[in-house]
């Protein structure tokens, strides 16, 4: 299980370089940029030509790594399908 800090994403500003990101994750610039190719996340530009990403890859980003060898938790639906199943038998 991978140790990752806790980020809140109402306080993410909208964009982040990969120096930030590296600080934010706590992890080198070769580890992010595994990470980010192991789930489909690329960097890209803002306005001024800085690479980076935007809020909604780092949030993506952040729960692959957060739920990487962890059992996702059901939902209410899947709950409810596997209550009925254990009714039927």
């Amino acid at each position: 299980m991978a140790s990752i800090p806790y980020i809140d994403y109402n306080s993410l500003d909208d964009f982040y370089t990969i120096n930030r990101l590296c600080s934010l994750f706590q992890m080198d610039r070769d580890t992010l940029k595994e990470r980010c190719k192991q789930f489909d996340i690329t960097p890209r530009r803002n306005d001024i030509g800085e690479i980076g990403l935007v809020r909604y890859d780092i949030r993506r980003l952040h729960n692959f790594i957060y739920y990487e060898g962890r059992e996702k938790p059901l939902s209410s639906i899947d709950e409810a399908f596997a209550e009925d199943a254990r009714r039927s038998k």
